[in-house]
C-alpha cells in the first residue's frame, strides 16, 4: 500500500504498522486481508487472524465487532486476538486480546437494520448489499425481535 492518504477515521497506517510489529514478534507473512479479519499472519506453522480496531481515544473507545469477526475468533480462538491500535505523535501502541477477554468488553445492542435511497425520486435502485449482508424482510424482522428479547431474558 503505497503512499495512503491521511484519514483521521482510516485504520490503513495502523494496520501497515501492525504488520510491521508482527514481522519484529516473530510472525512471517502479514497480510492485510478484508474477512474474516483485518490481518492474517503465521507462526509455528499456524494461521492467526489479527482483527484491528484503530482508535484515537484516551480514555475509554467505544468501538464495534462483527459476527463475521466473531465466528472466526470462536472457531480457532487461540490463533484469533482483537487488537486496539492507537497512535501518539507517530508511535502505535497496540493492546492484543484473547476473544475469551475481548468478550467481556463486549455487549449485543438491538440490532440496526441498514439501508441505502437514493436522494432523486427519479432514481430508483434496489439497495446495495455487500456479500455478507442479508436482505431485510418483515419475517427477518420478527424473527430478530424475537431473538433480541430472548437475549434479554438471559
Amino acid at each position: 500500500m503505497d503512499g495512503p492518504t491521511k484519514n483521521l477515521k482510516s485504520d490503513v497506517l495502523a494496520k501497515q504498522a501492525y504488520c510491521a510489529d508482527l514481522l519484529k514478534r516473530g510472525f512471517s507473512n502479514p497480510k492485510v486481508i478484508g474477512s474474516p479479519s483485518d490481518v492474517t499472519a503465521e507462526k509455528d506453522g499456524a494461521i492467526w487472524y489479527f482483527e484491528i480496531k484503530c482508535t484515537r481515544k484516551k480514555d475509554k473507545y467505544f468501538g464495534a465487532a462483527t459476527l463475521t469477526e466473531w465466528i472466526q475468533a470462536a472457531k480457532d480462538p487461540r490463533h484469533f486476538r482483537f487488537v486496539v491500535a492507537s497512535e501518539n505523535d507517530g508511535l502505535w501502541l497496540f493492546q492484543e486480546y484473547d476473544p475469551e477477554t475481548f468478550i467481556g468488553h463486549s455487549y449485543i445492542p438491538p440490532f440496526k437494520i441498514y439501508f441505502n435511497v437514493m436522494m432523486k425520486p427519479e432514481q430508483i435502485i434496489k439497495s446495495r448489499r455487500q456479500s455478507t449482508s442479508v436482505p431485510m424482510t418483515l419475517e427477518r424482522l420478527r424473527q430478530m425481535e424475537e431473538l433480541y428479547r430472548a437475549f434479554k431474558k438471559t
